[in-house]
């Protein structure tokens, strides 16, 4: 046999012997993707259909935006907000349902009260046997003046809702948390707290809100060690400048802060409001606000099993404004 021939038959046989290779790979790699379980494949990853999700301020835009993210997941809701709105709750609950959401529950409750945070707690874990998902949402935004003329009541009111309720939430949900069951195993859940742009870089005559929202951050980063031990997750998410109320009413409030400065009282102009929009949206990269849609989608995301290994994070949403 010629030298040609037998390189001919060795590299033919090689080839033959990486192809037998490469086949016998695959179905070991095709046995092991069979044997994943189907809750744990990618497609299943971002389903809510066996989870209740529990969501105060949800009378506003942020947590109404939220439970409408949840509901296409088919979760079944808890929403809560003070009293007074829980009117406003109500009339969302026909659509939830027909968007996915498994179960709709309204509860009136303020954040601030302990008592009513323990009886929001149980309610929720009478009706619906468990709480799986938390979103720690309620806030208010408080005075826009400089420190020195920020009036005391102002500043405890804005702590007591924002800070002391946040604590009053992660400590009664997440004791609620580690009762329940999942599946014969062990108790466990997500808390996603809302912190803020503003608890990252402190902005100016914004003393009570930047303050309160420190605070967040740091029992989120504090409550991720506590309660990693008992399977709880716990995250934040600091958005920026976000369409809807809040928005609106800083535009308005910082173009009066600055009518002031001028010297004037009076209420600031349509015009005056539009050049101020115009120079806070000028200092984000992106150039706009943030959709409520795309702050509720985070949120899904971090209570999902696609975040499973990320705690005491705070992911901020600010359009590379902190860059």
């Amino acid at each position: 046999m010629s030298s040609g021939r037998k390189a001919v038959i060795f590299f033919a046989s090689g080839g033959l012997l990486a192809t037998m290779a490469y086949i016998s790979r695959r179905r070991s790699y095709k046995k092991q993707a069979e044997n994943i379980p189907k809750s744990e494949t990618a497609g299943k990853r971002l389903k809510f259909t066996n989870k209740t999700v529990l969501i105060t301020g949800g009378a506003g835009n942020i947590g109404a935006a939220t439970a409408h993210a949840f509901a296409k997941e088919g979760a079944t809701l808890v929403l809560v907000d003070l009293p007074r709105l829980c009117g406003k709750m109500r009339e969302a609950r026909k659509g939830l349902l027909l968007e996915g959401a498994k179960e709709v529950h309204v509860l009136g409750a303020n954040v601030s009260n302990s008592q009513d945070v323990q009886r929001m707690v149980s309610e929720a874990v009478s009706v619906c046997g468990r709480i799986d998902c938390f979103f720690n949402n309620a806030g208010i935004q408080g005075e826009m003046v400089p420190l020195h003329e920020q009036s005391n009541e102002e500043f405890q009111t804005t702590i007591q809702v924002n800070l002391y309720g946040v604590f009053l939430g992660m400590k009664y949900v997440s004791r609620a948390m580690m009762m329940s069951d999942k599946n014969g195993g062990p108790g466990g859940g997500v808390i996603v707290n809302t912190a803020s742009m503003a608890g990252l870089i402190g902005p100016g005559n914004m003393a009570a809100y930047a303050a309160s929202k420190f605070g967040v951050v740091g029992l989120t980063k504090t409550g991720a060690k506590d309660l990693a031990p008992h399977n709880i997750r716990v995250v934040a998410i600091a958005p920026g400048l976000v369409e809807g109320y809040m928005w609106d009413r800083q535009v308005r409030l910082r173009a009066l802060f600055r009518k002031r400065q001028e010297g004037t009282e009076e209420e600031p102009s349509e015009r005056e409001i539009k050049e101020q929009e115009a120079r806070m949206l000028a200092a984000t990269p992106l150039g706009r606000v943030a959709r409520l849609s795309e702050i509720a989608e985070v949120v899904v995301f971090l209570c999902s099993e696609s975040a499973s290994y990320i705690t005491g994070s705070v992911i901020p949403i600010e359009g590379g404004r902190l860059q």
